[in-house]
């Protein structure tokens, strides 16, 4: 390994993990890692690069799913042999990758809705009664967001997730970016990175980057035993798709001592908690103990359209306290109209109809691709236990890495998602979306898929 330096470096927007991971591939593609190559332990090439050992896990986990290494039991990490692994794009080529020889045919990896729910004689008819008032034709609007739209989310939170706030400590923005700009503006530069769960939010880690937090992957498990926070604030899905579960009334609680205890901020996104079909939804971290830690971010990206541009934040009182005197200094990030429009469709029940519907069909197709599944690879696969009516992980009783398994379905027309390995030698797993899929393509998705994947 004489020709090849394992380096990071920070000033690059790009995720520590991801460099290292890319820097990797490479050096394999071009020869500088020869096959059986011996890597360095996770803990030598962490205290090397002065990064953390979570930041190298998830490199080489990432490595191992896409066949670059390989691990085998008091071994540690070799270079595969070239002919096992993906070829690499052309040098400095910098656009989008190739196109597919087949065209998409099946989209399980979709993150639009199902336009088919989305009454749009409604949406017009309140954005009618929104250009009738005079104000909102005539001014840029409340930078903190339309005070109506406000109070209805206030309530509308509390009813369906539990959420506790107020409409003075809500921020409404065109975007989770757009509100994540002013958090970290709030937040303050003090060294430390940010931590997000792997696999991450590629348009979150990018906006802390630019305020000067490179994000950091972290283990909730490992995390929550320290008695110092080596982060200002974390970013986490308590609902998250590739756990397979939502965290555990435990997991909560002492998640949410351990932000208070060590002064670290938790960014809560619920962008998918409405959509639990099995049970009632499972309320919000933000609303179950009294704490100033918790900054809650909700979308509607989901739950309407991802074209109607409208987020909001609740902060606690710490931030609260700073964003006040500054407000006047930010102009209104998305439409007045649009934000009338959802006021008064959340006042008058429409979104809670708009929801019961949503879950309703998601529900159906969550049923369907199950039995589907069953139907077409029995024990070969095993759906996750995950309650969200928008996306199903299963893991595949096969030999292949998940990467490999998903460029071979999208070269027989069904695109869907690897889910990133936690563990090295763990059975691969792909994430199912359904949220855009139409019903009648789940079936034959399904078998082009077996016909793919089994002999």
């Amino acid at each position: 390994m004489e020709s090849f330096v394992f380096a990071v470096d920070r000033a690059k927007p790009e995720p520590l993990y991801a460099q290292l991971t890319g820097a990797v591939r490479r050096a394999v593609a071009a020869g500088q890692l020869p096959a059986g190559a011996q890597l360095p332990s996770i803990r030598a090439l962490s205290a090397s690069l002065e990064v953390s050992k979570t930041t190298v896990e998830s490199a080489y986990a990432q490595l191992l799913a896409e066949g670059y290494i390989a691990s085998r039991p008091g071994s540690g990490y070799t270079v595969s042999p070239l002919g096992a692994v993906p070829p690499l794009p052309p040098s400095g080529s910098a656009g989008p990758a190739a196109v597919p020889a087949s065209p998409v045919r099946y989209d399980f990896a979709a993150s639009a809705v199902d336009a088919s729910l989305f009454d749009r004689r409604l949406w017009k008819r309140y954005l009618g009664r929104a250009l009738e008032t005079q104000a909102a034709m005539t001014s840029y609007g409340d930078s903190q967001g339309e005070p109506a739209l406000r109070r209805a989310l206030c309530e509308y939170t509390r009813r369906s997730r539990g959420a506790v706030c107020t409409p003075e400590s809500l921020v409404v923005g065109a975007g989770v970016q757009s509100l994540l700009q002013i958090f970290c503006t709030l937040l303050g530069r003090d060294g430390r990175p940010i931590g997000v769960e792997h696999p991450g939010f590629l348009q979150a880690e990018q906006v802390f980057f630019d305020h000067g937090f490179p994000a950091e992957p972290f283990s909730l498990e490992k995390l929550l035993v320290r008695r110092e926070s080596p982060y200002p604030a974390i970013y986490l899905n308590p609902s998250s798709p590739y756990r397979g579960r939502p965290l555990a009334a435990g997991e909560k609680l002492r998640l949410l001592a351990w932000c208070q205890q060590t002064g670290t901020y938790l960014l809560e996104d619920d962008y998918n908690g409405e959509f639990r079909y099995a049970k009632q939804p499972v309320p919000a971290l933000q609303g179950l103990a009294e704490n100033d830690r918790v900054v809650y971010l909700g979308s509607f990206s989901r739950l309407l359209l991802p074209s109607i541009r409208i987020s909001y934040m609740a902060l606690p009182q710490p931030l609260l306290a700073r964003y006040l005197p500054l407000k006047g200094r930010y102009n209104p990030s998305c439409s007045t109209l649009e934000q009338l429009a959802l006021a008064g469709l959340i006042a008058d029940g429409h979104l809670a109809r708009q929801i019961g519907r949503m879950r309703r069909l998601y529900a159906e197709k969550s049923r369907l691709l199950r039995q589907c599944l069953a139907a077409s690879f029995g024990p070969l696969c095993r759906p996750g236990s995950f309650a969200s009516a928008l996306q199903l992980t299963a893991r595949l009783e096969l030999e292949e890495s998940a990467a490999s398994l998903c460029r071979r379905a999208l070269a027989a027309g069904v695109k869907l998602r690897p889910v990133p390995p936690l563990t090295p030698g763990e059975r691969p797993q792909v994430l199912f979306s359904i949220s855009a899929i139409p019903r009648e393509e789940i079936a034959p998705a399904v078998e082009t898929l077996r016909a793919c994947w089994l002999p």
